[in-house]
């Protein structure tokens, strides 16, 4: 299992790699309603990573992760599901998707944001791992991912972070969780010395990190609060 996601009616969605969900056939994605799971169509052929809902119109889920086809569709890595078929985010170049892995999906009053592995999507060059989709999509600067971007946040001004293991090559960003301000990227306090697999951004502005951390943030069960707004410029020791 890698990802859930509660609908409005209160279903849970669960997605990750499995064909079965409670004894019941289901591809890599299922539904829970309270009392059996079943399936989302014929689901994908392959990983599902992240999951987001998108109240948009009557509202859909987006589904990202590794895969080619999703629902008998030609969607790659990352598609929608209606609540009752699948459809896609995008049109043409990368058979309605992007060029590589999406491992995150945050969703922000502009639309919705997707992080992974891959540097292009349908509407262009997404240098970072990270791309927005409204009406029409684009990249979001350059983090300089020495791997991939491997979670994001989304902060109660609107700002978005994305962790995951980048390279110390760049200025502007240190450590393993930079800050996107609308225009480009930069660092958050002194960041992580090591890898982060999640991020957790709470109504006050403290912001959970979790990961292979070993400097100030190496702290007990790997997870550390950072206060971004009163303490921006450093990560206070306080175990979760």
């Amino acid at each position: 299992m890698r990802a859930l996601a509660v609908m409005p009616g209160g279903d849970l969605i669960a997605g990750g790699v499995f064909t079965l969900a409670g004894g019941a056939p289901a591809s890599n994605i299922a539904r829970w309603n309270g009392s059996a799971w079943s399936a989302l169509g014929t689901g994908t052929n392959g990983e599902v990573r992240a999951l987001a809902y998108m109240n948009v119109g009557t509202g859909f889920l987006v589904v990202g992760g590794a895969f080619s086809n999703a629902g008998g569709n030609a969607y790659q890595n990352v598609a929608s599901w209606s609540g009752t078929s699948w459809a896609s985010l995008f049109t043409s170049a990368f058979s309605g998707g992007t060029n590589g892995p999406v491992n995150a999906l945050a969703v922000t009053p502009d639309g919705v944001i997707a992080a992974g592995a891959f540097t292009a999507t349908d509407f262009g060059s997404a240098p970072s791992g990270v791309a927005s989709w409204q009406s029409a999509g684009f990249g979001l600067g350059t983090i300089q991912a020495s791997d991939a971007v491997s979670s994001l946040a989304v902060l109660p001004d609107g700002k978005v972070l994305a962790a995951g293991n980048f390279a110390n090559s760049s200025d502007s960003i240190r450590g393993m969780v930079a800050r996107w301000n609308g225009t480009s990227w930069s660092s958050l306090a002194r960041g992580t010395t090591r890898e982060v697999f999640a991020l957790q951004s709470f109504g006050d502005g403290d912001v959970a990190v979790g990961g292979r951390a070993r400097s100030t943030v190496a702290l007990l069960r790997r997870v550390a609060r950072g206060r971004r707004q009163r303490r921006g410029r450093r990560w206070p020791r306080r175990h979760l």
